[in-house]
């Protein structure tokens, strides 16, 4: 195992602290950093927020000088939990629906942002997509 010195990191703007790795493999030829799987959730929870950000940003940007309502912009930047995890999982809205036992029109009602699912349908929809319900609340 072949460690390596670094300079000082730099503080990143989103105010999450780069952790060491706490480890180094190779493997195939490759070298490889080892982190702890909840800083790599972590991780991968803060890029989709970021491109979630940069594409509300473009849609704002498309709007040039005009005014949009804060219900507007509430929908432009929040993204519904449930169609991030579904996307995440790679789940089609089609697949859900059949792991529901409902039509992909009520899963498409169920991922409006608009809509505000019972406690209920958010452990239904858990369960369907082997997460938490905290991670869709």
């Amino acid at each position: 195992m072949r460690t390596t010195k670094t300079k000082k990191q730099a503080q990143p703007r989103h105010g999450f602290e780069v952790p060491e790795p706490v480890g180094q493999v190779e493997i195939k030829g490759h070298q490889m950093v080892v982190i702890p799987a909840e800083v790599w959730e972590e991780i991968i929870e803060l890029i989709e927020d970021y491109t979630d950000l940069r594409e509300a940003k473009a849609v704002m940007a498309d709007q040039k000088d005009d005014v949009i309502s804060l219900e507007e912009a509430r929908k432009t930047i929040l993204d519904n939990r449930i169609k991030r995890v579904r996307k995440r999982k790679k789940i089609t809205q089609k697949e859900l629906a059949k792991r529901l036992g409902v039509g992909q029109t009520r899963v498409s009602q169920i991922e409006d942002p608009d809509y505000r699912p019972t406690i209920k349908t958010y452990r239904r929809v858990a369960k369907a997509l082997g997460v938490d319900i905290t991670e869709l609340i």
